[in-house]
This record gives C-alpha cells, structure tokens and sequence, in this order.
C-alpha cells in the first residue's frame, strides 16, 4: 500500500473468501501493529450493543415513570387532608347523599385528569414531532459513529392513545374514589373534625 500516514484514517477491505478475514486482520495486526482492524461483524455487534444499552436506558426510565406514578397514586389514596374532609362533611350537611358526592369528585376528577392527558399529548407531540425531541433524540438515537439526522414521521393511533388513556385514568379514578367514599360514610360533623 503506496498511501502516506498523514493522509490516511480508514481504510475499508473487500475480502471475496470470508474464511480468509481473520487471517488477514493478525497479518495487518503484525505488519502495521498502531492500526485497529475491525470486521464487520465485529462492528454490527458494536451497533447492536450500542442499540441494547440504549434500550435498557429507556426501559430504566420507563420503569422510573411507572414507580413515580405509582407512588403518587398511592400517596393520594392513601392521604386525604382536612381540607377534602371539610368539604365532603359540608357536602353531606347541606343533604348531599354518598352517591351525590362520589358523582361529583368522579367529575371533578374526571375533567382534571382528561385535561391533564390531552394537555399531556399535545406537548408530547409537539415535543417529538415538531422540535424532532431534541435531548431524548441525543440520548437514544445519536452517537458518533452513527448519522443521527433524521425527522420523526408523525404517526397517530387511536387505540394506542385510548390505551395509554384508561391506563392512566382509571387508577387515577380508583385512587380518589376509595379515599373520598370512606370519609363519606361517615357522620359529617365527625369528618369535620
């Protein structure tokens, strides 16, 4: 090879005979021992390990979401304040039924958490689809050895958005309910307290 070192960086190889590949990667190795040959099997497995470790970042994100999630669904279920007290027992004094204020809080809530989730979508595609999610997009697509320019197509699926909706709505739902429904039962002066 006539190529001058100062002119050089990569330098692909076509090898018709796969079975000769390792014998001429040791033999460049031995001649030229400060270059670094790598096959292209070895590069679709740094591609492919490169791909799983994102991926696990992702499903460690994920992960975090669904627990944080959770944990908030949990705290409201389980901690009512004294302010939600209040107003069931004014509620029930002024002859609401426990029908009446579970049908109430299950609107009130309902609108909250409706809202919430179109507020939600919209900026989530907004995010992604008009500002081509510019940090996530870094983290999960881009790396130096990989072209990271790239627009995402906009892809919209009903069922996907009404599953992702009754997954979130109705724990929501079951978390103000329960909570609302056993200061209701009681007498109001006492959850007045």
């Amino acid at each position: 090879m006539n190529i001058n070192d100062e002119y050089s960086s990569n330098l692909a190889v076509s090898i018709p005979n796969e079975l000769e590949i390792p014998n001429i990667k040791n033999q460049l190795i031995f001649k030229h021992s400060d270059i670094k040959v790598t096959t292209k099997d070895e590069l679709l497995k740094e591609y492919e390990n490169l791909f799983n470790y994102k991926g696990g970042i992702f499903l460690v994100l994920y992960i975090v979401c669904l627990l944080t999630f959770a944990l908030i669904l949990y705290e409201r279920f389980t901690m009512v304040n004294s302010s939600d007290k209040k107003e069931i027992g004014i509620l029930k004094s002024i002859g609401f039924s426990i029908k009446d204020i579970l049908k109430l809080k299950v609107y009130e809530n309902l609108f909250i958490g409706i809202s919430a989730f179109i507020i939600g979508v919209i900026f989530a595609y907004v995010f992604v689809f008009i500002f081509n999610a510019p940090i996530l997009s870094e983290i999960f697509m881009g790396h130096k050895n990989l072209v990271s320019e790239f627009v995402f197509t906009p892809y919209l699926k009903i069922s996907l958005l009404l599953t992702l909706f009754f997954f979130y709505i109705l724990p929501f739902i079951g978390s103000i309910l329960i909570p609302v429904w056993k200061i209701a039962v009681i007498d109001a002066v006492e959850s007045m307290k």
